[in-house]
């Protein structure tokens, strides 16, 4: 899809441009575009190291914590979820009945580039990963970008951008 306004080439599907950020869809062409049912499919992940240092803010380890926090900077928002299993980030999907564990949608997610199966936190050794799913518009962790399909650790105090939406995380 050609960006109406840097007029660079971006990915079938992505709803901001990947170049200037842009929306590339007016908001009442979306109905054209609908999320089939999500089955799962096993994903093959390891732990990678990002290929630059970052400076990070907080411990990588639970340290026992029963929930994450999730802050959605831009909204002033608190999500806390449990310390267990998989949560799926994402928004909600009423055709198809695909709910994600937290749905994104009253937050903006639309408007920010969220897709309907964006990314999974999990919890293994006392450590958080997020693992990107093939979203339109990526996912971040402190601005760098998280491979699709490499699970990457989050650290207590780690900004996530699912799209251009901005999640501080943090271990309660």
């Amino acid at each position: 899809m050609l960006c109406p306004h840097c007029h660079r080439e971006n990915r079938p599907g992505a709803l901001l441009c990947e170049h200037c950020g842009r929306q590339l869809v007016v908001l009442s062409d979306l109905s054209r575009y609908k999320t089939g049912k999500f089955d799962t499919i096993p994903l093959r992940w390891k732990p990678v190291e990002p290929s630059i240092t970052l400076d990070r803010p907080g411990t990588g380890l639970l340290h026992q914590a029963n929930f994450v926090t999730l802050h959605l900077l831009d909204e002033d928002e608190n999500i806390r979820v449990k310390t267990q299993g998989h949560i799926s980030l994402g928004r909600a999907d009423a055709d198809s009945a695909w709910q994600p564990t937290v749905d994104l949608s009253p937050y903006g997610a639309v408007e920010k580039g969220v897709s309907r199966l964006h990314a999974d936190l999990f919890f293994e050794n006392d450590q958080v990963f997020v693992l990107e799913l093939g979203s339109a518009n990526g996912t971040r962790i402190n601005g760098v970008k998280v491979q699709m399909g490499l699970a990457q650790q989050i650290h207590n105090g780690d900004e996530l951008e699912l799209g251009r939406m901005r999640i501080r995380v943090s271990f309660s």
